[in-house]
């Protein structure tokens, strides 16, 4: 007993032994188990499988602490998002969405080929879901790709790439034009 609390062991120790009186003492130190004469075999195979239990959860929080570990140092920005409308789903690049339109709890998707998607669910939704320093939330209504900017008005409307003009709100007025300065 000595021996095992003074030593700092990363591993997982049974007990078998004829003694009984040990038992609480070899369990407060941390071992799984404290089998006594007679071994009752099940009981041995019980004790086992629990260390291999506690070794791959071990291995398995390990894995999942890299990961979001890993996340945090390198956030993941998503690549693809699914849009579901009334008949299908479809996979689109985020780097194919032009801007998005919301309207009465609908938004609608217009894509750099022209194609337009109407989804129902709100801008909010995918305004936390897209990548903040790529989609601008330029109007109540609108939320674009600030890729595809094309130009800028001084009466507050930006137009896209597609020569569609989009207003922006008062208040994200500033925020569009410190966007813009930091691109030149």
């Amino acid at each position: 007993m000595e021996l095992l609390a003074n030593l700092n062991l990363d591993t997982h120790i049974i007990f078998i032994t004829a003694f009984n009186q040990y038992a609480m003492e070899a369990l407060n130190l941390g071992a799984i188990g404290y089998l006594t004469k007679p071994i009752d075999p099940n009981l041995l195979v019980e004790k086992i499988e629990q260390c291999y239990k506690k070794t791959s959860e071990f291995k398995f929080n390990q894995l999942q602490l890299k990961i979001a570990e890993n996340h945090l140092k390198h956030p993941s920005i998503p690549k693809k998002i699914a849009l579901r409308t009334f008949e299908f789903t479809q996979i689109v690049n985020v780097e194919d969405i032009l801007y998005c339109y919301s309207d009465k709890g609908y938004t609608t998707f217009n894509l750099k080929d022209g194609v337009n998607l109407m989804v129902s669910k709100v801008i909010k939704h995918f305004e936390a879901m897209l990548p903040p320093e790529q989609f601008i939330r330029c109007h109540q209504s609108y939320l674009i790709n600030s890729h595809f900017i094309h130009k800028y008005y001084k009466d507050g409307q930006l137009e896209m790439k597609d020569g569609k003009k989009i207003p922006v709100s008062n208040r994200k007025r500033e925020a569009i034009m410190q966007f813009i300065e930091r691109l030149t």
